[in-house]
């Protein structure tokens, strides 16, 4: 019959297994901060974002992304569709583009000249273009997409950034008309468990060694200084130290250090070893666990290239990019924010962003502040007037999110864009829509604009005089005035309508048409094309004018 083993030993097995545990939770908490951590980079950011690891998946897709496109980040991460947010078709975007290495003129073959090699990040590409098959209509965005590398410069993925630029474009044609980083170890297995006498004699030591290290518990019970041989020929000597002195310690001792596998792979050991009594409390030696954390080491080593990359982009964003306590007091600032502002780095911590606004707007910076805390993030944007060093005042629009650190409200990290000289394209555009509007408006004859497609984008309010109906009649159901045109007159309307189309010249045609009240109208129509600066067709100009009483003069 097999005997039991004596109490000591059950202890000791008892013990393992709490280490175990222990262990294990530490490493998920690791993993837990580490994706915490990772997901504030990116997800808390308000520029939309979105990452592709290095065969095209995508990792991560932020809110601001899901906000922008209309697609979900539930429904982009872990696929491949980047290109459907986008596009019609599959396609690759700037960001698959810059994975595979694609030669600059191909990428300007697909592209365009618009986009170009960025003047800040290196092997980056941006540009701007127009994407009329997005989910909430047409966008013209900004991408700027690069490379992301480990420590090594070997690629791990790519990085794209977007900004909705479509209200920039509209107002500078108008101007121009009229002016799992680091995640739960995959294969969960106990840990290297070993027992040595106050002497170093090995009394126990776990199959799982051989996982660990190559080498099973046989070759170290022959050979004692095993483990010396196999460590890190810069961790020796620390080890080495370890061992010699510390095995009639009483105290936990805890540190890592390498090992080379047996088949000469790096391994990163985290130890922890601690004294041995029994009932009497002898010391019979030291038990130490040994787990394999080179994953951590190099989630440590990929987090801290993540935060490195993250400041890259903080200090060398054209947006100006800044952090406040919950108070408003300034943390950091970027080099774009301080440009603006004409405050140092060590200025600007001094100063409450109230201490910036007109007393006016400090209720609403509090309201917004009070938001943020309250939801995690700012819904859509505010702009703000702010005094700089110099007693100017520049115009921003912001946007801001929550910060969190272990778990609880840190910090607003904001994005502001100088909207000063959008301010004044706006306020030209409004006077010259203004005078627009007092010329077409208080026409006599009934006047129109439709585009190529025959869509009314203008109506005079002249048009119920004649016809009984509003403008926003005619631009919501433009079948009206095939409804009004008398029965006889519509085989040459509708031969009119076909020449219009296709031809680019200046058209004539007289027709009836049927008033609210019963009488017949004659109305002398022209249409002339109308043409953008480019020479692009923009459709054609209508004049309708009564010429009832001069057609019953000729009769």
């Amino acid at each position: 019959m097999k005997n039991n083993p004596p109490n000591s030993e059950l202890i000791q097995q008892i013990e393992q297994l709490e280490n175990k545990v222990q262990q294990y939770k530490e490493q998920l908490n690791i993993s837990q901060k580490s994706h915490l951590l990772l997901d504030q980079v990116i997800g808390q950011n308000t520029v939309p974002t979105f990452v592709l690891n290095t065969d095209h998946t995508i990792k991560y897709w932020n809110k601001a992304c899901d906000k922008l496109t209309g697609f979900s980040s539930s429904e982009m991460i872990g696929s491949k569709n980047q290109w459907e947010a986008f596009y019609p078709e599959e396609r690759p975007v700037m960001a698959d583009l810059i994975l595979d290495a694609t030669p600059d003129s191909e990428i300007v073959k697909l592209y365009g000249v618009g986009y170009h090699r960025s003047n800040l990040i290196d092997g980056a590409w941006e540009g701007d273009g127009f994407f009329p098959h997005m989910k909430h209509g047409g966008k013209w965005l900004f991408v700027t997409a690069a490379l992301l590398k480990d420590g090594q410069g070997n690629p791990i993925g790519a990085i794209e950034t977007l900004r909705d630029i479509t209200e920039l474009k509209r107002m500078v044609e108008g101007l121009r008309d009229n002016e799992q980083k680091f995640h739960i170890v995959a294969d969960y297995t106990y840990g290297w468990e070993y027992w040595v006498d106050p002497t170093g004699e090995y009394i126990y030591i776990s199959p799982s060694c051989e996982r660990v290290t190559g080498y099973d518990p046989s070759e170290f019970i022959r050979d004692r200084d095993l483990i010396r041989k196999i460590c890190h020929v810069d961790d020796r000597p620390f080890l080495e130290n370890h061992l010699r002195k510390d095995l009639d310690s009483r105290e936990v001792h805890q540190f890592d250090f390498r090992i080379i596998s047996s088949t000469n792979e790096q391994v990163w050991i985290s130890h922890i070893c601690q004294p041995v009594f029994n009932s009497s409390g002898k010391l019979l030696g030291r038990r130490a666990s040994n787990h394999d954390i080179t994953e951590r080491k190099q989630t440590e080593k990929s987090l801290k290239e993540t935060q490195e990359r993250y400041q890259a982009l903080f200090q060398r964003s054209p947006y100006c990019v800044y952090i406040h306590d919950l108070e408003g007091i300034f943390i950091d600032a970027n080099q774009a924010a301080l440009d603006l502002l004409g405050y140092t780095k060590e200025e600007i911590s001094k100063l409450n962003f109230a201490t910036l606004l007109d007393k006016e707007q400090i209720p609403v910076a509090i309201r917004m502040t009070q938001e943020i805390i309250n939801t995690g993030s700012q819904k859509g944007t505010n702009e703000y007037s702010l005094k700089t060093k110099d007693g100017r005042f520049v115009l921003i629009e912001t946007n801001g999110g929550l910060i969190f650190r272990d778990g609880k409200p840190y910090a607003i990290q904001g994005v502001a864009c100088d909207i000063t000289e959008r301010k004044k394209i706006e306020e030209a555009l409004r006077k010259n829509e203004e005078l627009f509007r007092i010329v077409a408006d208080y026409t006599y004859d009934w006047e129109c604009w439709i585009d190529p497609e025959g869509k009314y984008l203008y109506v005079s309010p002249s048009c119920e005089r004649l016809t009984g109906y509003k403008p926003h009649d005619f631009i919501n159901n433009p079948n009206i005035m095939q409804k009004i045109i008398h029965r006889a007159d519509r085989p040459s309307m509708k031969k009119h309508r076909e020449e219009e189309s296709a031809s680019r010249e200046v058209l004539f045609i007289d027709f009836r048409i049927n008033s609210p009240t019963g009488e017949v109208h004659w109305i002398s129509h022209v249409c002339h094309p109308v043409y953008d600066n480019a020479g692009r067709f923009l459709g054609r100009r209508i004049s309708n004018r009564d010429v009832t009483e001069s057609a019953h003069l000729h009769l």
